[in-house]
């Protein structure tokens, strides 16, 4: 089991290396990306950006969630601001809590990538604690992830 979670990992690993180096070329095509939506704490200093990206059929569509003070370019590459990666999601929402210091994602299911609980931001002098909130907590991954194909 453990040899078979670092053979996972160590092919994100590899398809995130490959990504980065190859300008978002992969075997299955160009990565595309497409800005969802775009919303901003209660204090107006940070913005959470939804963005999906997928390289065409052979593909799943990836959901990330970007963390970048208010105004600025989402930039798809900077691992620091992206907390959030998945894909097969439903009934995604992004909730901001009235402090402006804690964001919620809330889903039906999900396949988690990638999740961090917390996002800082030097410039801004601003962290902001990041929670998963499922709405049935016992199970979140999608039926059709739970069976090896």
């Amino acid at each position: 089991m453990i040899l078979k979670t670092f053979a996972f990992f160590a092919s994100v690993a590899s398809v995130l290396c490959c990504f980065v180096a190859c300008d978002g070329q992969t075997l299955a095509g160009k990565w595309k990306y497409k800005e969802i939506s775009r919303t901003k704490s209660p204090d107006g200093l940070v913005e959470a950006v939804v963005i999906s990206g997928s390289a065409g059929a052979t593909t799943s569509t990836a959901i990330s969630l970007h963390l970048i003070p208010t105004g600025e370019s989402v930039d798809i590459t900077k691992e620091a601001d992206m907390p959030f990666v998945a894909d097969h999601i439903k009934g995604l929402k992004i909730v901001w809590k009235p402090s402006g210091l804690l964001l919620d994602i809330e889903f039906d299911e999900a396949r988690i990538i990638k999740f961090s609980n917390f996002w800082r931001q030097y410039t801004a002098r601003k962290v902001v604690e990041v929670r998963l909130r499922p709405t049935d907590p016992d199970s979140i991954l999608p039926a059709r992830d739970k069976v090896l194909q």
